[in-house]
């Protein structure tokens, strides 16, 4: 439950199914990254093919289902299906910073029920999150 602390975090894999998960979190609920900056661009293993279905985040403080902000190896082919939202600032969040992605494409949303939350969709290609040093 502390800062930054995220529910499921699935981060340059292939072929995942998240299903009929219970999510409380200090971030994002449900994670979907690509490896970071140019580690993540070395090694250019995308995320892809992913099915997040079934799933109930009941408290994220940020984005309940998010992709990014790590997208060096890109994101593709992702589906968010019958999810139910109960408490988050956003409900689902696409963010990357300038100089860290690659691409991010295919994202598919739907019977996603969002209670108590500021934003329902937002995509933001200016994402700031500093880094700890």
């Amino acid at each position: 439950r502390g800062r930054n602390t995220d529910g499921i975090v699935i981060d340059s894999s292939t072929d995942v199914v998240a299903r009929r998960n219970s999510i409380v979190s200090g971030d994002d609920g449900i994670s979907i990254k690509s490896g970071r900056d140019a580690a993540g661009r070395s090694v250019g293993r995308p995320t892809e093919d992913l099915v997040l279905m079934d799933n109930v985040i009941v408290k994220a403080s940020a984005g309940g289902v998010a992709v990014g902000s790590e997208v060096s190896g890109g994101i593709r082919r992702v589906y968010a299906l019958n999810t139910t939202i109960t408490k988050a600032t956003i409900a689902c969040y696409v963010k990357s910073t300038p100089g860290r992605g690659a691409y991010v494409q295919d994202i598919y949303v739907r019977d996603v029920v969002a209670e108590q939350v500021k934003e329902c969709i937002t995509v933001n290609a200016n994402f700031k999150n500093p880094t700890p040093k």
